[in-house]
């Protein structure tokens, strides 16, 4: 979550990107999970360089 004033300026970006980037360099690839209703945090994963692929999961409620 970022501050109203903050968003838009990158430091929504710098976790996802610092942990993206160690994860690649020590393992190749990275992967997350995202909810396809939060159009925030996927642009800020697309920032980082992140693509979608889209895929089909089932929860227990």
């Amino acid at each position: 979550m970022t501050r109203p004033e903050a968003r838009g300026r990158g430091p929504a970006a710098a976790g996802p990107r610092f942990v993206v980037d160690a994860l690649v360099r020590d393992h190749g690839r990275a992967a997350l999970m995202v909810d396809a209703d939060n159009p925030a945090a996927i642009a800020v994963y697309e920032r980082v360089g992140m693509r979608g692929c889209l895929f089909g999961a089932a929860g227990v409620g």
